[in-house]
């Protein structure tokens, strides 16, 4: 009895001490404060800064995501790579790509074995740009699919207007083997460079097809008006982390509410959601 008791109490200690170092964050060997959610469905890094995801790998260690070399870039501009999230705006305003949340550090609110919650507090007159007291949640859960909800709760005394978007940079072999399925049957020729915004699918659901890689990413949004689809094409960006051989390298596929619709308006006490789901299949020799 006395040593069941013993190795009780050791399975105890091992099992807080396992939880908290899945709660603690890391250090990525650039520098970058992440979350790491690793189980048998795979593996996702999420940077603090800006709760965007830095690398997704399947559970047979294929990374799907397509990440330069180079993080982050100059200035102000738009930094591409990963999934990034848009907040409090879609687009470019005051000067500044999707919003200023990705420069903003998150706390990890809790973290298990297949998921993390973070979020970013904004009080009031923090951002001129966008004056309002606010907390944005993001939660990020790893299980046969991959899910991202972003939830933001106006809570401040004044009622606000935003618009908000999930954009993920999928890894591809060019555009020439893609298929997209869910927006219109040709959402554009992949060498202009644009955002193309499609209004979402009655059930919300969209996908794009890699027929070189024999893969296909499919999704399912909520709270979203649109599915955006983006690549630079042959435009090389400037001031930016891209170089001139990444831009073939991944299509930008996902929700959002554009500054083109109508914003989400939220009054003190309100929240709103917008959430991705993803899957991911290959297609078998």
């Amino acid at each position: 009895m006395k040593q069941l008791t013993i190795l009780y109490l050791m399975c105890a200690v091992l099992s807080a001490l396992s939880a908290k170092a899945a709660s603690a964050a890391k250090m990525a060997a650039d520098g970058l404060d992440v979350s790491v959610i690793s189980n048998e469905y795979g593996r996702v890094v999420i940077s603090l800064e800006g709760a965007r995801i830095m690398s997704w790998r399947d559970r047979m260690g294929q990374e799907l995501l397509f990440m330069p070399d180079k993080k982050t870039a100059d200035g102000q501009d738009w930094s591409h790579g990963g999934i990034p999230i848009c907040w409090p705006w879609f687009g470019r305003q005051a000067d500044v790509i999707h919003g200023f949340v990705r420069t903003k550090r998150f706390s990890v609110r809790r973290q298990t074995t297949d998921g993390v919650s973070l979020r970013y507090s904004l009080s009031v007159n923090e951002e001129t740009s966008f004056p309002y007291a606010a907390d944005l949640d993001v939660e990020i859960q790893l299980k046969d699919t991959l899910l991202i909800v972003m939830r933001t709760r106006n809570t401040g005394k004044e009622a606000f207007a935003y618009t908000c978007g999930i954009h993920p940079y999928f890894a591809v072999t060019g555009y020439s083997g893609l298929s997209f399925d869910g927006v219109e049957a040709k959402p554009f020729d992949c060498v202009d460079g644009m955002d193309k915004a499609f209004s979402r699918t009655t059930d919300g659901s969209f996908s794009v097809t890699d027929k070189v890689l024999k893969q296909t990413f499919s999704m399912r949004a909520d709270g979203n008006s649109h599915v955006i689809v983006w690549t630079p094409g042959t435009v090389e960006p400037s001031n930016r982390n891209l170089k001139p051989d990444d831009m073939t390298k991944f299509i930008g596929f996902g929700p959002a509410f554009t500054k083109s619709a109508e914003a989400v308006v939220l009054k003190p006490g309100e929240s709103h959601e917008l959430s991705l789901r993803v899957s991911h299949s290959r297609q078998r020799d």
